[in-house]
């Protein structure tokens, strides 16, 4: 899961489902107070207006990649 405070809404405007994960209430209340730090739930990084990926997930590194000059 990549937050939308990451910029995981600019990946929903272009139909990415890549980033995103279904959770109970409970669970998704304890991600984001970072109950599972090391689950592997959240994807690190930031997604820029283009879309642009900027982190070390491999997918999304691969898929939205700076543009050169950027």
């Amino acid at each position: 899961m990549l937050r939308r405070s990451h910029g995981g809404e600019l990946l929903d405007e272009v139909g990415e489902l890549y980033h995103l994960i279904v959770l109970c209430a409970r669970h998704h209340g304890e991600v984001h107070e970072g109950a599972y730090p090391d689950s592997g739930l959240l994807i690190s990084g930031n997604v820029f207006p283009g879309p642009v990926y900027v982190g070390d997930d491999e997918y999304l590194s691969e898929t939205y990649p700076p543009k050169e000059g950027q």
